[in-house]
């Protein structure tokens, strides 16, 4: 690449400038009007919470899975495909997805998405 190293710093710049405003130009116009992908995940774990919470409400009680609560399918998964993840401890359920990594924990693309509630009893 001589054409690169015979153009001065102030030239580099430039072009390294306007590629970049290029690139953000290019992903704004393709992401105009359409929601983040881990809307869906969030989305979805509110569908789940609330079908939760009807459940109770009509039975009495829990369900075993989130099988029972009858949603259509795409509502009880995440954004990367994977099933959300359904946990009681007495009365406290938690519905959550493990992130891009399928594991607990983690932080930013990583990052575990949740919702936690009481339910009475």
């Amino acid at each position: 690449m001589k054409w690169w190293s015979d153009l001065s710093q102030e030239r580099r710049t430039l072009l390294v400038m306007g590629g970049l405003v290029g690139v953000i130009v290019i992903l704004t116009s393709v992401m105009a009007g359409k929601e983040p992908p881990y809307k869906v995940t969030l989305d979805n774990l509110q569908q789940v919470k609330t079908a939760i919470l009807r459940f109770h409400e009509q039975e009495g009680r829990l369900p075993e899975a989130i099988a029972e609560l009858g949603l259509p399918e795409e509502e009880t998964f995440d954004q990367f495909g994977e099933p959300l993840r359904y946990e009681v401890e007495g009365n406290k359920v938690t519905v959550l997805s493990f992130g891009a990594d399928k594991k607990r924990g983690g932080h930013m693309f990583h990052r575990d998405f949740e919702t936690t509630f009481q339910v009475e009893e």
